[in-house]
């Protein structure tokens, strides 16, 4: 049986380029000393640790901020990039790798 993706939203043109996604994927883990913040999707602090861990990324330089608000759902990374700035863990000239998973993405 043939899967298909529902284009009703996305539109009929939008296709999943997975091998694409997963070379992006492999490019960016290679740059990763170059990442001066990271800032993902705040589904929980276990996955946020956990995903720090198998990128073997430094802990300070992963924003968490799940345990003050919460899993704000898709609004996770915005909210994130904002409390960075303002406790000023983001600064010109940084390079911050924003990565939404899940609901997350959306």
């Amino acid at each position: 049986m043939e899967k298909s993706i529902n284009t009703s939203i996305i539109g009929p043109e939008s296709q999943l380029d997975s091998l694409g996604i997963f070379s992006f994927v492999l490019d960016i883990v290679k740059e990763i000393e170059n990442i001066d913040l990271f800032v993902f999707h705040q589904a929980s602090k276990l996955a946020l640790e956990s995903l720090t861990k198998i990128l073997k990324i430094e802990p300070d330089k992963v924003y968490i901020n799940i345990d003050k608000i919460g899993n704000t759902v898709s609004a996770s990374i915005p909210i994130a990039i904002k409390d960075a700035q303002e406790e000023g863990k983001i600064k010109n000239g940084y390079k911050v790798l924003c990565s939404g998973f899940g609901v997350g993405l959306s």
